[in-house]
């Protein structure tokens, strides 16, 4: 797997309790299956020692870099990673969430295909959140079927994709909480190859945000994110599953 070349993407906010764990578990996968890799922090407005941390751990590996954004906005952190990837496989991942397994497989299905998606549906015995967190994805899910003709089985969680298909995506998304779910909605309405692998889930911590609050940010970026589409309708490409 030396001939892969890879940026890893980390969003992070107020992630001082696991971001040190999360890097030196994707530098392991990293300096095992490559020479050529990067991993790209994105602190977004963070109010504990998460910058601070990224900042050391950056300066004793030149392999990590650190991206500063004043105001905390998992949309604009996703941008401006994969913006700034160099190489040509690009990686994202959560903090709360690094899983060599799915690293070691998407890179190798985007010798074939453009996006990776990590599925917690494909194997449910592997999904260990909360029975609440598993119907509020459940209902997610369902919307996406039913209002974009999604053809996946999971949206929200890991993912990965050919670098310049994800730059050329990125440029035209416009939502926050459902920017993942955004990307993948685009690459399938633009006919990208999808591929979904199963991934296994534990919650290391609990959601950032009410659910109630939540719920309302993403049925809000739903609806104008459905406006958009229905403004360039293109027939939908179908999500293969391995």
């Amino acid at each position: 797997m030396q001939r892969h070349r890879v940026s890893i993407i980390l969003p992070a906010y107020n992630e001082e309790a696991l971001l040190e764990a999360a890097i030196q578990k994707a530098v392991q996968w990293c300096t095992t299956h490559t020479r050529h890799w990067e991993i790209i922090v994105i602190e977004n407005g963070s109010t504990d020692a998460t910058l601070r941390i990224a900042k050391r751990l950056a300066k004793a590996d030149h392999h990590l870099r650190v991206i500063h954004l004043k105001q905390p906005s998992f949309g604009r952190a996703v941008k401006k990673g994969i913006n700034a990837a160099h190489f040509r496989k690009t990686v994202l991942l959560n903090v709360d969430w690094i899983d060599p397994h799915f690293i070691s497989e998407a890179v190798m299905f985007l010798d074939t295909t453009d996006v990776v998606v990590g599925s917690k549906v494909l194997n449910r015995h592997a999904d260990h959140r909360p029975w609440h967190r598993k119907l509020l994805s459940s209902l997610l899910n369902y919307s996406l079927r039913h209002f974009f003709d999604f053809t996946g089985t999971d949206s929200h969680g890991l993912k990965a994709f050919r670098t310049r298909v994800a730059q050329s995506l990125v440029l035209q998304c416009s939502s926050s909480e459902i920017i993942e779910t955004e990307l993948l909605l685009r690459a399938q309405h633009q006919r990208y190859r999808i591929v979904e692998v199963p991934v296994e889930i534990r919650e290391l911590r609990p959601p950032r945000q009410g659910l109630l609050s939540r719920g309302i940010r993403v049925i809000r970026e739903l609806i104008a994110l459905h406006k958009a589409l229905q403004k360039n309708p293109l027939r939908s490409g179908e999500i293969a599953t391995r």
